[in-house]
Formats: structure tokens, sequence, C-alpha cells
């Protein structure tokens, strides 16, 4: 049996979960109820953790019917017959009328017409009073229940604990998951002191009880904890139940860790015949979703589609990409009009599956369907040169040869046909270029494929390989060609010049400063890093009276966090430029 000592150490819980739980406990009105013939009354010193809502099906307005005419009525000893009505009662969490029903079964129950006590209450009748207790938000009304049972010599099992663990911790009891009703109990009980009453009374822990503290952890968001819980389940030799299964699936989606969540789907799909709910599906339809759509008949709806799309991807699966998109351009209730947002997942799809030919190719016959391609559509071809979709890291080795490879596959598909190859997959492969420091192939690149128009993107990567190489000159010329080509620089594009003019190594370095008059005059605010670039450059000038005017503009666009960003930056390079003349002067 899992002990408590275990979970202490997955988890340090908060102080306010370290309760006393039987120490303060006033009587409970349980313990009135089958040991006296005291006055029925719920007032008990009890904690109220939230309020109930009866479903509609029932009449809870009918009065309870006599004792006598439910016991005649009815095919079961007397005793049965209460025990049966205290457990539907309770299901509607009247606790009034339970503890009523509790006093007639104490009375025909204890004791005979000599006052001799003949027998004592059954677990039913104790976990009846817990679920009502439950369905009313009494935790501590639970807790002193089961104190009860002990008392009267009456073994607590595991069901008595988790209803006892479900209302303390805020979780729907299961008698309100079957009728579909949400308690709303929002109070956290000493979660851990409950677990040492179960060991210390060696009481085991049943499937629930881990779905209990599974469920917890999950909405704590705490995907570790889970799932150390779900695989100790199996070796406690216990089937985890769905509802366990469904809350970790879908913690790891909101926490984007698709491959355990895919996982943990395709372990229930071949361990059980259950059905996931349809959120858990959009990760689990890698395999299932051709067969639920053919068999079934199976029509997701479109957020589910995007769900899937979105699995798809980040798991390389292009296959079940492509039959998502077949099936939302066929939706015959709603017409989906394919936009690029849905085609992405399938270029990265491809890209993880190491299908670069083909992601290509899909972005070319986008544009040509008249759905526009954006440059972070390419983004994952350049992470996939960058062979950042790999389990460990490339070797500088590695990174050439996949570098290599990706530009002699683009470059023959642009000698075939330059169609075949689309402007953002041209930008992707500029980018890669940029980022592993070749830029002689970049340029290369983009005077070899002159035929494929550049637009200010293509420009903006180029312009960034400039300020990597401190390369002004080229950077110019980059400039006069963009202007010839009629395109009209925007925000990075300044950026980009604003950061080349502040680390080049000639004495124009002030350009910097024009670039950003242009920008405030265009009323755009220049972004942080340009003045981080331009305050990096005048510390390492000492221009105190360009930094005063640089710190008036930067307080004003960023407030004193990013004044205090600019400031450290020009200390950093005032710094900088003390080293260097240090160095030069050793060296003499």
């Amino acid at each position: 049996m899992a002990s408590a000592a275990l979970l202490r150490s997955i988890q340090a819980l908060p102080s306010e979960l370290r309760l006393t739980l039987t120490s303060s406990a006033t009587s409970s009105a349980t313990r009135r109820f089958l040991t006296t013939e005291g006055q029925s009354s719920s007032n008990a010193s009890t904690r109220r953790v939230g309020s109930f809502r009866p479903p509609s099906t029932h009449d809870w307005n009918q009065p309870l019917m006599k004792w006598t005419d439910l016991i005649a009525n009815s095919p079961h000893e007397p005793i049965e017959a209460l025990t049966l009505e205290l457990e539907r009662v309770a299901a509607t969490g009247r606790v009034n009328a339970c503890l009523q029903l509790c006093r007639e079964i104490q009375k025909r129950l204890y004791f005979s017409g000599n006052g001799a006590e003949i027998a004592r209450p059954d677990v039913r009748v104790y976990r009846a009073l817990l679920r009502s207790f439950a369905l009313t938000g009494m935790a501590d009304e639970c807790g002193s229940t089961i104190e009860d049972m002990i008392a009267a010599g009456v073994r607590a099992d595991a069901s008595c604990y988790n209803i006892w663990l479900q209302v303390s911790l805020g979780s729907p009891s299961s008698s309100q998951t079957l009728m579909g009703i949400q308690a709303a109990v929002n109070v956290h009980a000493p979660l851990v002191d409950i677990l040492d009453v179960m060991d210390s009374r060696s009481v085991s822990y049943d499937a629930i009880t881990y779905q209990i503290l599974i469920s917890y952890y999950c909405s704590k968001k705490n995907l570790e904890h889970a799932l150390l819980l779900l695989s100790q389940i199996a070796g406690e030799g216990l089937a985890p139940t769905l509802e366990a299964y469904n809350s970790v699936i879908l913690l790891a989606v909101n926490l984007h860790q698709a491959r355990i969540a895919h996982d943990l789907v395709q372990s229930v799909q071949t361990e059980s015949a259950r059905k996931l709910d349809l959120p858990v599906l959009s990760v689990g339809l890698l395999d299932l979703y051709p067969r639920l759509v053919e068999q079934y008949k199976f029509r997701p709806t479109s957020g589910l589609s995007l769900s899937i799309l979105s699995n798809a991807a980040r798991l390389g699966k292009p296959s079940l990409a492509s039959t998502a998109i077949s099936h939302l351009r066929a939706s015959s209730t709603v017409p989906v009009k394919i936009e690029e947002h849905h085609m992405a997942p399938l270029v990265e799809a491809l890209c993880r599956d190491g299908q670069l030919k083909k992601a290509i190719g899909i972005i070319s016959t986008m544009r040509k369907n008249g759905v526009e391609p954006v440059q972070t559509t390419a983004l994952p071809i350049v992470e996939s040169i960058l062979l950042s979709y790999g389990e460990t890291p490339a070797t500088e080795e590695e990174l050439q040869t996949s570098l290599d490879s990706a530009y002699d596959l683009i470059t023959s598909l642009y000698n075939e046909d330059p169609q075949k190859v689309d402007l953002v997959v041209l930008n992707a492969l500029l980018s890669a270029s940029v980022k592993l420091n070749d830029y002689h192939r970049a340029l290369g690149t983009y005077k070899d494929l002159s035929e494929i128009k550049a637009d200010i993107n293509t420009y903006n990567i180029l312009l960034q390989g400039c300020v990597d190489l401190r390369l002004r000159t080229l950077g110019d010329s980059l400039l006069v060609e963009l202007q010839t080509a009629s395109l009209t620089p925007n925000e990075t594009t300044y950026e980009k010049l604003i950061e080349l003019c502040a680390v080049s190594n000639t004495g124009e370095w002030q350009d910097a400063i024009g670039y950003l008059d242009q920008l405030k005059a265009y009323e755009i605010t220049p972004s942080i890093n340009a003045y981080v670039a331009v305050a990096t450059r005048m510390g390492w000038e000492n221009d105190q009276e360009g930094l005063l005017d640089l710190y008036e503009d930067v307080q004003e666009a960023y407030h004193r966090q990013g004044e205090n960003m600019v400031r450290r930056a020009a200390e950093m390079g005032g710094k900088d430029r003390k080293a260097r003349e240090q160095d030069v002067q050793g060296s003499e």
C-alpha cells in the first residue's frame, strides 16, 4: 500500500493543509443519533464548505414515507428496508432526513425490548451518512463519522475515506458524478493527515483513492506527481480509472507534453475497451481517428479538428493532419474554408517526420490554391534544417551536413521550376544559413535564386547576418537594393539598421541615432533592443550627453524598467571599452 510518507516525499504540502484532524473536532451529530434518543438536529458544529443543489429529476418536496408503511411495503427485512431507504435519501443530500432514518435504525438495531444490545450498524449506514454530508460540503462531519465508526467497532474501508477525501479536497463524489452534480466545495482538508489515518488503520488505497489524489495534483498542474501516482497504481495491482487517465492526459495536453499524452492514450486503448472523453481523444486519435471516421462515421467539430491538427504537428504525424484537413473540407454541417492555420500544422508534421521535400511542396500548393503562406508557416523548415526536432543536440558537422542537404534540395527544385520554391521557403533557407553563421551561403543563395522576388523579410534576414558579422558596407548595399526594389522598410528593418550602425567598426556609428529619429518621426516607438544597442555603443564612446537624452526617451516609452535595462547596457559598453584599453596597454 502506498504510504503517506511516500506522498510527503512527492510534495511538500502547504502549511495550511497541516491541520489537526480530530483534536479540535466537536461531538458528532452522527454519534447522538446512533447512540442516543437525542433531539434531531443538523446544526452540530460543522464546517459547511459548500452548497448543494439537488437534481431536478427528484421530487424534493415529497415527505418521507412513514416507517411502518415503508417496512410493510418492502419485501426486505425491516432493518434492510430502512437501510435501503437511507441510501436513497443520502443520495439526495438531505442530512436531516438521513439522521432521522439513523435514529429509527438505532431503535430497531441497537437494543432489544429488554434494553440489551443485539447488533451494531454495518458500514452501509455510515457510508450513506458520509455521502449525505459530502453532498452538502460537511468535511468535518465526514471525519467525525469515520471516528464514530471506529468507536462502534465498524471497520471503515477505502470507500469511506474516499468520500472524506473528496469533500475535503473539493472533488465531486462518485455519486455526484453519476448524478451530474458539481459540489461547490473549495476548502482543502489535511491531505497527509487523512492518508496517515488510513495507513495507521491498515486501510489499503483503492483505484478511487488514487483517482482522487491524481485529480488533486492535476488541479495543481503537477504532472510529475500525477504520473508517479498513476504508475504506482499498477504496482499495487490495481487498474487506474478512466477519470484518472482523463485528468492526467488533459493536463499533459495543457502543458504541451504531447508525447506523454499520446503514450497514455495508447495505453488506455490497448489495455481497455473504455472510451476516453472527446478532448482527450484529440491527442489519442493518431491511430483511432481513421477508424472512428470510417467505421463509426465520427465527424469532429472544428475545434476538435484544430486540436487534432495541433497534436499531429507536434507528434510528427502528417497522415493524421492530412485526414483532419480532408474531413474539414468535406464537412457537410458547417462548410470550412481552409486557411493558413489549417495547413501550417501539416507542414510542421512533415518536417518533424523528415519529409522536407513534401513540406516544401505543400507550401507551394498553398499559394497556388489561394492560401497565402506567411513566414511562420515555413518556420518548421528552419527548425528541421537546424535539427531542432532531434532528441539529442546536433554537432557542428551534422548541422553543416543538414544545411548542405537542404540547400541541394531547394536549388534542385528551383532548377526544375522556380515556382516549386516559394518565397517563404527561400527565406527559411536564408534564416537557417544566418543562424549557422554561414553568411556566404545565405548571400549566395539570395543571388542564385534571384527569380524569386525578395520581400522585406528577405532583406531583414540578410541584414541580421550583417549585424552578426559587423558588415556595415554590405548592409548599406542591401539597403540600396531594398529601396531599388521599391520595398518599404518596416520596424524590424530599422532595428537591424540601428544595431548594424551601433556595432560597426567605422566611425559613422551615430547613423544609428538618425535611424532612431526616423522611427520616431514615423510615430513608431523603437524597440527596446534598438535602444540597448545604441546605449551600449554610447557607453563605449563615453557619450554621457547622448545617454542622458536616450534615458529620457526610453523612460517615456518603456518606463523605469526599460530605462534600467538601457543604463545597464551603457555601463557594460563602458566596461568593455576600459577592458579593451587595458589589453592594448598590456600588449605594448
